[in-house]
């Protein structure tokens, strides 16, 4: 063969493959949603309105980061003085998320909300974050609108 001229470049290689899974820093993402209305319909405990089904963690050094919008939040039963409250957890253990508390109450916190909040207490102990509602004073109970909720698994070794 002909030999090549000096400067003449060779064919440009394959692109390489996407990287995988093993080696993105995003794992997961979950979503929940309520696109209409929840409305506790009895008091007494807390119980999940909206929640993001509980799942095991990709691994120990998973950490996440949990966004909530909640379109409306107001008291439905009840009269006077009485109220409802609501909370964010995960509810394998109903704790509170890295130790933030997100306790509102119809009275002084009706309206919308946004809640943004990071797990970063590791471990492959399952998450099953949720939007809990008890009644309050009064037995005054709670209703939610409009609930969207983001979680995503972020690999901290990436």
């Amino acid at each position: 063969g002909q030999k090549g001229e000096l400067n003449d470049k060779g064919q440009k290689g394959e692109e390489g493959a996407a990287g995988t899974l093993a080696t993105a820093v995003v794992k997961k993402v979950r979503t929940a949603s309520l696109s209409g209305t929840y409305q506790l319909s009895s008091g007494g405990s807390w119980t999940n309105a909206v929640s993001i089904p509980s799942f095991t963690p990709n691994s120990t050094n998973s950490v996440f980061l949990v966004t909530i919008t909640i379109g409306g939040f107001s008291r439905y039963y009840g009269s006077g003085a009485a109220w409802g409250q609501m909370r964010i957890r995960d509810a394998t253990d109903n704790s509170n998320i890295d130790g933030v508390e997100t306790l509102k109450n119809t009275a002084d916190d009706a309206g919308s909300h946004t809640f943004s909040l990071i797990d970063t207490k590791g471990g492959t102990t399952n998450r099953n974050y949720a939007v809990q509602l008890n009644s309050g004073n009064n037995n005054g109970r709670p209703q939610i609108s409009g609930v969207r909720m983001m979680c995503i698994e972020l690999d901290t070794t990436v």
